[in-house]
């Protein structure tokens, strides 16, 4: 059977067990890449494959160093919602200070 030329992710995490980032350990250590995509119904939708040779070649380095983690999305989430809770604060603020709220008559 030939050896194929471009691998799948799920192809290269066979020759890289416990790799849980491909593209960033594919990045880091040289990897050639290519990537197709494709208009769905939904949308774009797309595959990256990675050159087989640069996979075996980097496999050696990718086991004796420690793995990389994928970025976390939690920083850009949490700022997200501080800029909304600053936006409503001040928004509060501005209706305290001009006196804009609903009136409230006694007798």
């Amino acid at each position: 059977m030939e050896e194929p030329e471009w691998l799948t992710e799920r192809q290269v995490r066979e020759v890289w067990p416990g790799v849980r980032w491909v593209h960033g350990t594919a990045l880091a250590h040289n990897v050639r890449s290519r990537s197709e995509t494709w208009n769905t119904t939904t949308g774009m939708a797309g595959k990256v494959y990675y050159h087989a040779g640069d996979v075996r070649r980097a496999a050696p380095q990718v086991a004796a160093g420690p793995p990389l983690n994928a970025p976390s999305q939690i920083p850009c989430c949490l700022a997200i919602v501080l800029v909304i809770a600053g936006l409503i604060a001040l928004v509060l603020c501005l209706v305290d200070d001009t006196g804009a709220g609903p009136s409230v008559f006694v007798r």
